[in-house]
């Protein structure tokens, strides 16, 4: 629709496209990862179905003063409206994160600019959940990442806020184009496990097969038999394994008794399956 003039006539055929227009970015589903872009290496022990979980935005303001770039993280400092109909209507405040904020962040699907000379930040949509490009500085090579202080990108790290799938190629601590996985408004992480245990292990250690999955080096294994010892490992087939994190929830991919389910804390050291996921 071409802009209009103040006085201009404003046809039928006008209004309809902007409803649509409307309607169609109040529908927005990211499309997920569809293929691997070039220049992009994904992790080995990624599933390709995983890689197209699509992501899901929202309209958000940015309550901040700096713009928020695209793929930038931004923090959630809660909710500009709500309206009738629930969340399709919610409008998230959002700004660039500070210390104290990590896991509370979502990512910018498009730049949105920060407030000026007393007009309010604009309008514009941001990730909450799924997989989606994002400004990444990894230099330690982690498996996830979360917020850090003022920056305009997810910092690598041993546990956090999001999982990373795969990385452009990167020299150092620049910051690249990265592909992760994170739930709605960050916090939660659900972590992906290449198989869970079946009972308690003797030895956290070495070569093993869990759940009829031979274990290879780098793997990681979610363990919920081990008391105050449960949650995600390293496995390491020539000494011991390293602990990661014990997050609230874990999504399985491989076993024959506990493939394709999802674990949740439940109480303190304890988990359950809570049903089957698509991976």
């Amino acid at each position: 629709m071409a802009r209009k003039e103040t006085g201009e006539r404003l046809y039928a055929s006008d209004v309809n496209e902007l409803a649509d227009g409307v309607r169609k970015i109040n529908n927005t589903r990211g499309a997920g990862v569809t293929n691997g872009p070039a220049g992009v290496a994904f992790r080995a022990d990624v599933e390709p179905a995983l890689i197209r979980e699509p992501a899901i935005s929202v309209p958000a303001i940015n309550a901040g003063t700096v713009d928020l770039l695209m793929y930038a993280p931004c923090t959630i400092r809660g909710n500009l409206y709500t309206g009738a109909k629930g969340e399709s209507e919610r409008v998230l405040k959002v700004a660039t994160p500070a210390a104290g904020e990590e896991g509370l962040f979502a990512i910018c699907a498009e730049p949105i600019k920060a407030p000026v000379s007393g007009r309010p930040g604009r309008v514009g949509r941001v990730y909450v959940a799924g997989v989606c490009a994002v400004r990444l500085k990894n230099p330690n090579s982690l498996d996830f990442a979360d917020i850090e202080a003022g920056a305009n990108y997810l910092l690598g790290a041993s546990s956090g806020g999001a999982q990373i799938l795969g990385e452009e190629a990167f020299v150092g601590s620049a910051i690249h184009i990265g592909y992760v996985r994170f739930p709605r408004g960050g916090g939660d992480t659900v972590y992906v496990a290449r198989v869970a245990s079946t009972a308690a292990l003797g030895a956290l250690n070495g070569a093993q097969t869990v759940d009829g999955v031979v274990l290879a080096n780098n793997d990681i294994i979610f363990l919920w038999h081990q008391g105050a010892s449960n949650g995600l490992w390293r496995v390491n087939t020539a000494g011991d394994w390293t602990f990661i994190a014990q997050p609230a929830a874990v999504d399985v991919k491989a076993g024959t008794l506990y493939g394709r389910l999802r674990f949740l804390l439940t109480s303190t050291n304890t988990y359950q399956p809570m049903g089957s996921v698509w991976m």
